[in-house]
């Protein structure tokens, strides 16, 4: 404000003192107004700040008119000062200040030719420090055009400003505020409110104005114009108003934010004032026009505002990006820039004028008068006057006598030709085409611009509206040669030598200059003998347009623009191109001469404006590919202007309008207008129910366009005429793609997909450029149509639909036809072996990168199919057989390629395509192969998508330990992990006690059926997964089918292996079932073959049995023992005779995929089988025959069938986790389903009563079932059923106990992890604590039930009574080193000493800690013993006198949980639920170091290393954390894998190991060696501890994060990752990694056999490998 002020003083001191001639002109014009009765009271005759002492001043006038093009000299006039009387303020208040000068004479510049006076802005701001200044006064401001040059603008014009009283009765309008004492944006405005200064200025260079100079300027520079930095400062001030004004609109706010950013620049736009004030005034009126703009205001208004509104926020938006820094930097510099800023200003001026502004031309030049509906501002005007030619009236009274003559009857006579005919469409819609029309606009004003513009457009964008809309504009603003309207409906409209001879004679009667020179011309022509219309082309524009525009408009300051609307109508296209010739490479020069031309975009017309020499000389733009939300916008508003107009359609719908018709309307018509126009036609025909048409065109399934598909196929008729039977074909087979594509396709896919070159699928798609838009450029854009109707058009049903090229609609493509065309192509290209899928199609140069960090990608045609066919292939439904061929043909050997070229092209998620088309199919084999890919892929999208090469190194493997071998995937596939881990199958002993359960890791286990215990040892010795059992009649033996290929016996009862293995089998033996005798064994396998085994000698039976045709996966003896029934993956049930190994009947089929188990009734009578389709069958067993109809439920594949003892019911597992019951008579499902696996179910038998379901399960668990209730008996069989909350390795480190909350202690081996013994089970609640005595035979327990237990080891018996004498839960126990005696901790506060021998308390409790105890430990030599408590302190107590020793330990700011005495007993470790770990001093009692800090949880238990270097610490945090002694620091990354709280830690006797024990209901054993193995290890987790560990997401990665191996969430818990010794009492899954040889860039050698001799390089990277160059892709 301070600056402001500083400026009025100097501006009002140089008024006063220097600027006589500016006051005198004011004073002279104001005494004009000074007549005219005064807007409010007069005030008092005191003088004011400005107008002068007494109220007085001079108007003024400053007449700078250029001089003469002969440079004559400018002259002086005077004019005299005339006195006026100030306003009042509104308070009633006078003005006052210093007396004003008396003026000196003003001075007039005048040239002697003829110029129109012309405007400059003026505004007068009213002080905000006083509100007293005079009100607002209206301006109305003229100024001259610029001349027209091939430089910038330089303009020197007279200017005149005069005070115009607003109407008496007009309330006047809001003004905007403007922060600044000068302005020179307003137009016909009021005086604003602030401050006072009065200010004026020509329109480039005129005097400079007193607010904007520290010194006047000096006569040449008044002269020569205002400085630059005065109009900069004025335009600047009146945008930065709006700019804070313009939150009711705010494009506008934005554009002028930006247009102020430029001005900063102001050097590089020195030439281009008139421009920016321009802009100046519009944006100014506009801004009061929009603030004071009313929400009753009628429709058009709103139409016209929201129109401008889109344009000028596309403007300002592309303005902006100007203002970066980087741009403003070479804006000073680049030429080019600056152009681009000002056409982008004069867009902005001319989308204003022609959104709100009626344009006339008067005597007094350009007027601006805001549009008719704006009557709140009826009196708000612009003026801008323009240079006419000399001596108008006399040439153009001379050209008018030339018309009424025959001068120009040579020239033909067309009439309508020119624009407004009746004939035609009228112009765009008021507030549509806005931006584009400006935009044509400042192309026909700008002097630097192209003289040729062409706008083309396909059919229906609306080229003439615009076109008569350019027309009308033009000719408003006196800038209209001619035009010219081509039309197929007039054969003189559509001849194309008569477009310039009519061009020419309507611009001579609209130019008269040009119209004399134009007779001049023809005279000319006569006296040669030319006609006129009979010249050539170029003739004619250069003779009847060129020469005379040359003489006539030579100097003019104002363009002349031709129009020529639809050349494409014209008939003869030579001749077109030779017009299009003429005028392009015939270049106006320097006179103002401009033609626009529109047409469709023929080829035949882009390759004349397309060429390089004829492309440079032209502008173009092409309609339809305007913004979609722009002409979207335009469509909308003219759909609701038609439609609403309706009277009929408003009154219908009353204030509901618009309904939703109108809205599918607009969707319907997209971007073309021909199509909104149509249905506008066909509803408003003057016939007929409007309302109904309205609903039928604008429901959801509307009527066809008959005059759209008119057009088209006037268009397309044309083309087919021409073509040859081989090219129709082609352009059919084009257009059959063009009608199918899921997605635009560029041209070179539309060159692979159908077998043709680019240049042939552009040359047949050329003529049809009209509806289809054909990249001009690289092969690689799309085809696109420009409207939905065409494809209407090409497939609608009431053209014959004959493949006859000669039919009368060849072009007509039928849907389906063209679906099995495209369908064929893309599997043709998919299988192709040179173009299409295969291993390492993604080009993944390494399986250690995800995809994202790799260049992956497909050539486009290889993707489109990739991730379209089975969309075309259910496009042709009913799928052709043949289709289906070629669709399992590929499949069969490439699907594997094909979701690897998925993952490449980040579309993995489209395999879910493959579930419809399963659903769609005829052929059982193709749906058979659709359902497992699909079920793949379902399983495994996570890593497919991640990194392609995981599809092969990891998402095979687990496939194949979740759902079983399958040949038809992995025998590809030799050099990959195996994955062990599962309960695969299930017997129970015909007594019913023991069930025998295999598993994929090799191992038979017995399990005790009333208790759920395991039984003995477990049985081990196949080295691959067991997939079957059974026990021999007597129960006495187990047989066993594995693998490994073999079959093996064992006994029963010691769990030892009988004989050796009976070998013969060439694949996996999937099934063994022994006779009813017990002599024999059957076995099936994935060799096809049954065979048979003698039971005592281990040895063959006679011959394979072969007669499936494909893998066989169940074997079972009929009750007699004659028969062996056998299912496959043949899908069929086979029966044999077991004396001569031969087929008995026919195949039993129905099944419509693989069987997988068989299970004779007791009676011998029928089989029952389960398949993958998802069904139990029942069948019988003479005739082969199915019994009764398919028993379904199961909602997945069906795994395992079992008859009841009695025969009356069926049991079936399945993979959906259950198990259900049958009654086999009926084949209804009994009861309810049986549900509590957490995974798939493998195997169910029933016990020999038929009272129990045993089922096994992929969750690692066997469960029983009542057969009668249907409910879950008891727990499952795995290890313990609840928490483990204490774990204790034994002296010599064979053994692991445990103790859990299901009130049991378990022993367990810890080599094999398996359960030694039964369950030591006694407690009668949680059991808190176990401990091996120092010589292993015993160990002591404490629980929830105030009792310590004693075990003997061996036989896992209690050993005496129980301990009791606490009298709340015992939390601890522990042997004293010489293992006499045990002390307990519990939560009575007290800790106790037991006699091991008697279990009698020795001495008194001892006491001392206020709160529960939680932990004790003797020293090393028994002397001592340490305490932990919630009380937050440890205790030492002396075990000789049972008092405490010392003070009590404190530091820790929680309860402590554990401690721990170092093996040479100087130190206790305790851990607490603050986090931390801390060592003290046993002696001192003083804490040692700082605490160790890591653990996000409470600590749960701690313990030293036998060596005491290293503690181990538990945690809630679900780790377990090792500590380096000497520093107190944590040593490598936490141990992770439990997946609830680590109760107990303790270390192995050799301390390599570490046992925790988990709220998981697992004990996990952690081998913490970090030495580097020597040898590639067989196993992931034979690797050293954190060599490798598991994200979030699931992958195993080296420390650098490389993939190495994806692991399904199912499988994580039970994973055995590197560290880990063992997972006790639960399932483990183990990698197998002896195969996996091939990986990182060596990944795609995966489909090659193992070398036998792996070298060491083939490990899994340890290290890092980022470094490495991984990128390269593999070459086919």
């Amino acid at each position: 404000m301070e600056d402001r002020g500083r400026h009025k003083h100097k501006a009002v001191k140089w008024v006063k003192n220097k600027g006589r001639h500016f006051a005198s002109s004011v004073g002279r014009l104001i005494d004009r107004t000074s007549t005219r009765p005064p807007l409010h009271q007069q005030p008092t005759p005191e003088s004011h700040p400005i107008l002068g002492e007494g109220g007085s001043a001079q108007a003024l006038t400053v007449d700078t008119q250029e001089s003469s093009s002969s440079g004559a000299p400018l002259k002086r006039t005077q004019s005299s000062p005339t006195d006026i009387k100030p306003h009042a303020d509104p308070l009633g208040e006078t003005a006052s200040s210093a007396p004003f000068p008396k003026p000196a004479p003003s001075s007039q510049f005048h040239t002697p030719d003829n110029s129109l006076t012309t405007t400059t802005p003026m505004i007068v701001h009213n002080s905000p420090h006083d509100p007293r200044i005079a009100p607002r006064v209206d301006l109305r401001i003229t100024e001259p055009s610029a001349p027209w040059s091939n430089t910038a603008p330089q303009t020197n014009g007279s200017q005149i400003i005069e005070f115009l009283e607003p109407a008496a009765s007009q309330p006047l309008p809001a003004a905007s505020e403007h922060p600044t004492s000068l302005s020179a944006g307003a137009t016909e405005t009021s005086i604003p409110k602030h401050p006072t200064l009065l200010t004026t200025g020509p329109t480039n260079q005129t005097p400079a104005l007193p607010s904007a100079l520290d010194s006047p300027p000096d006569q040449t520079s008044q002269s020569k114009g205002t400085s630059s930095s005065t109009w900069y400062a004025a335009v600047k001030a009146t945008l930065a108003a709006v700019e804070r004004a313009s939150d009711v609109f705010t494009p506008l706010k934005s554009a002028v934010a930006a247009v102020n950013v430029i001005l900063e620049t102001k050097d590089a736009f020195r030439d281009n004032q008139e421009d920016f004030e321009r802009l100046g005034k519009r944006v100014d009126l506009l801004d009061a026009i929009m603030r004071s703009f009313p929400s009753d205001a009628p429709q058009e208004l709103k139409d016209r505002r929201n129109g401008l509104e889109r344009t000028v926020e596309d403007l300002a938006r592309t303005l902006e990006a100007k203002t970066s820094r980087k741009v403003l930097n070479r804006l000073a510099f680049t030429k080019e820039d600056q152009q681009d800023v000002m056409r982008i200003v004069r867009e902005i001026n001319f989308a204003i004028e022609f959104a709100m502004f009626d344009v006339s031309v008067r005597s007094e030049g350009l007027v601006l008068e805001a549009i008719q509906g704006i009557k709140w501002l009826k009196d708000r005007t612009i003026k801008e006057g323009q240079i006419t030619e000399k001596g108008i009236a006399r040439v153009a009274e001379g050209v008018a006598k030339l018309v009424k003559s025959d001068t120009f009857t040579a020239l033909g006579d067309v009439r309508g030709s020119g624009f407004s005919n009746g004939t035609r469409r009228g112009e765009c819609i008021a507030g549509s085409r806005v931006g584009l029309v400006s935009q044509l606009l400042a192309w026909a004003k700008d002097p630097l611009s192209g003289h040729a513009f062409w706008l083309s457009g396909i059919a229906g964008t609306g080229k003439t509206a615009v076109s008569e809309t350019f027309c009308s504009q033009l000719a408003k603003r006196g800038l209209l040669g001619a035009s010219f309207f081509c039309s197929l409906t007039r054969q003189d409209l559509s001849d194309m030598f008569l477009v310039i001879p009519t061009l020419a004679k309507t611009m001579a009667k609209a130019h008269p200059t040009f119209g004399a020179e134009l007779a001049q011309a023809l005279e000319a022509c006569w006296k040669q003998s030319q006609d006129p219309l009979n010249m050539k082309i170029e003739d004619q524009w250069r003779l009847l347009i060129l020469l005379p525009a040359q003489k006539a408009f030579q100097g003019r300051h104002s363009s002349v623009t031709l129009c020529v609307d639809a050349l494409d109508e014209c008939g003869d296209r030579k001749a077109v191109k030779k017009f299009l010739v003429a005028i392009l490479s015939n270049s106006p020069g320097p006179i103002p001469l401009k033609i626009f031309f529109t047409s469709r975009p023929e080829s035949s017309m882009e390759e004349v404006l397309q060429s390089p020499l004829l492309s440079s000389l032209r502008q173009s733009l092409q309609l339809h590919n305007i913004e979609h939300n722009i002409v979207r916008g335009d469509i909308e508003l003219y759909i609701h202007h038609s439609l609403g107009s309706i009277k009929a359609l408003r009154d219908e719908y009353g204030a509901a309008w618009p309904p939703p018709e109108v809205q599918r309307i607009i969707e319907r018509s997209d971007t073309l207008f021909i199509v909104a126009a149509t249905i506008i036609r066909e509803i408003d025909t003057g016939v007929g129910n409007r309302i109904e048409r309205l609903r039928k065109f604008g429901g959801p399934t509307p009527q066809k366009l008959v005059g759209i598909h008119g057009l088209y196929r006037g268009i397309i008729e044309k083309v087919f005429v021409g073509l040859r039977p081989n090219e129709k074909e082609d352009l059919r087979s084009c257009l059959s793609l063009l009608v199918a594509a899921c997605r635009p396709l560029a041209v070179c896919e539309y060159a692979k997909l159908l077998g043709m070159q680019p240049s042939t699928v552009r040359e047949l798609l050329r003529p049809l450029h009209s509806m289809i838009s054909i990249p001009p450029g690289g092969d690689d854009h799309p085809i696109v149509i420009y409207h939905a109707s065409f494809v209407d058009f090409l497939t609608d049903e009431d053209h014959p639909t004959t493949l006859d090229l000669n039919s009368a609609h060849p072009w007509t493509i039928k849907k389906r036809e063209a679906q099995v065309l495209v369908a064929e192509q893309c599997l043709t290209l998919m299988d192709d072996d040179d173009e299409g899928v295969f291993l390492g199609v993604s080009g993944a140069g390494t399986s250690y990168w995800s995809n994202s960090d790799q260049d992956l990608g497909l050539q486009s045609d290889l993707a489109y199919a990739c991730t379209s066919w089975t969309d075309h292939v259910l496009g042709t439904q009913p799928i052709p057989s043949s289709l289906e061929g070629k669709v399992a043909g590929f499949l069969g050997g490439k699907w594997l390629y094909w979701l690897e070229a998925l993952s490449a092209s980040g579309s993995v998620g489209y395999a879910r395509t493959l579930g419809e088309l399963t659903k769609m199919v005829a052929d059982n084999g193709l749906k058979e192969l659709t359902t497992r890919i699909w079920n793949f892929w379902q399983m495994f999208a996570t890593p497919i998508s991640h990194s392609a090469p995981h599809i092969y190194l990891s998402a095979l493997p687990f496939y194949e330990a979740a759902l079983g071998a399958s040949d038809w995937i992995l025998p590809q596939f030799p050099s990959l992990a195996i994955v062990h881990s599962v309960v695969a199958c299930l017997a129970i002993s015909p007594n019913g006690n023991t069930a025998a359960a295999g598993s994929d890791d090799g191992i038979l286990q017995l399990w005790d059926v009333q208790s759920g215990h395991t039984v003995g040892e477990p049985m081990k010795g196949h080295t691959s997964s067991v997939t079957s059992v059974c026990f021999s009649p007597d129960g006495s033996k187990i047989a066993s089918g594995s693998w490994d290929e073999s079959i093996r016996l064992w006994d029963a009862k010691s769990g030892r292996a009988v004989g050796e293995p009976m070998e013969g089998h060439t694949n996996w033996v999937t099934s063994v079932c022994f006779s009813p005798d017990g002599s024999k064994i059957a076995s099936g396998s994935w060799d096809t073959s049954v065979r048979l085994w003698d039971v005592e000698s281990g040895q063959a039976v006679g011959q394979p049995m072969g007669g499936h045709t494909d893998r066989v996966t169940s074997v079972c003896f009929s009750p007699d023992g004659s028969k062996i029934a056998s299912g496959s993956h043949d899908k069929s049930v086979r029966l044999w005779d077991m004396e001569s190994g031969q087929a008995v009947g026919e195949p039993m089929e129905g099944h419509t995929d693989s069987v997988t188990s068989v299970c004779f009734s007791p009676d011998g009578s029928k089989i029952a089988s389960g398949s993958w389709d998802k069904s139990v069958r029942l069948w019988d067993m003479e005739s082969g025959q199915a019994v009764g109809e398919p028993m379904e439920g199961h909602t997945n594949w069906v795994t395992s069938v079992c008859f009841s003892p009695d025969g009356s019911k069926i049991a079936s597992g399945s993979y959906d986790n259950s198990v259900r019951l049958w009654d086999a008579e009926s084949g209804q499902a009994v009861g309810e389903l049986m549900d509590g696996h957490t995974n798939w179910v493998t195997s169910v038998c029933f016990s020999p009563d038929g009272s129990k379901i045993a089922s096994g399960s992929l969750d690692k668990s066997v469960r029983l079932w009542d057969a009668g209730s249907e409910q879950a008996v008891g727990e499952p069989m795995e290890g313990h059923t609840d928490s483990v909350t204490s774990v204790c390795f034994s002296p010599d480190g064979s053994k692991i106990v445990s103790g859990s909350y299901n009130n049991s202690v378990r022993l367990w081996d810890a080599e094999s992890g398996q359960a030694v013994g039964e369950l030591m089970d006694g407690h009668t609640n949680w059991v808190t604590s176990v401990c091996f005595s120092p010589d292993g035979s015993k160990i002591a327990s404490g629980s929830d039930n105030k009792s310590v237990r004693l075990w003997d080891m061996e036989s896992g018996q209690a050993v005496g009574e129980p301990m009791e004498g606490h009298t709340n839960s015992v939390t601890s126990v522990c042997f004293s080193p010489d293992g006499s005696k045990i002390a307990s901790g519990s939560w009575d506060k007290s800790i106790r000493l037991w006699n091991a021998e008697s279990g009698q308390a020795v001495g008194e409790p001892m006491e001392g800690h206020t709160s529960g105890v939680t932990s004790v430990c003797f020293s090393p030599d028994g002397s001592k013993m340490a305490s932990g408590s919630v009380d937050k302190s440890v205790r030492l107590w002396d075990m000789e006198s049972g008092q405490a020793v010392g003070e009590p330990m404190e530091g820790h700011t929680s309860g402590v949980t554990s401690v721990c005495f170092s093996p040479d007993g100087s130190k206790i470790a305790s851990g607490s639920w603050d986090k931390s770990v801390r060592l003290w001093n046993a002696e001192s009692g003083q804490a040692v170091g700082e605490p160790m800090e890591g653990h996000t949880n409470w600590v749960t238990s701690v313990c030293f290393s036998p060596d005491g270097s290293k503690m181990a610490s538990g945690s809630v945090d679900k780790s377990v954390r090792l500590w380096d002694m000497e520093s107190g620091q944590a040593v490598g990354e936490p141990m992770e894998g439990h997946t609830s709280p680590v109760n107990w830690v303790c270390f192995s006797p050799d301390g390599t190991r570490i046992a925790s024990g988990s709220n998981d209901k697992s004990i996990r054993v952690w081998r913490i060696t970090t030495d580097s193995p020597t040898a590639h290890p067989s196993h992931l987790h034979l690797y050293p501890l954190h060599t490798f560990s598991m994200n979030p997401d699931g992958w195993i990665c080296n420390p650098s994060g490389d993939l190495l191996l994806w692991i399904p969430p199912q499988f994580r818990i039970s994973l055995q990752q590197p560290g880990y010794e063992h997972i006790v009492g639960a399932p483990a899954t183990q990698v197998d990694l002896t195969q996996a040889l091939y990986h990182g860039t060596n990944w795609h050698r995966c489909i090659e056999a193992p070398p036998n001799q792996p070298s060491n390089n083939l490990r899994w990277p340890v290290g890092t490998t980022r470094s490495d160059n991984h990128t390269s892709g593999i070459n086919r």
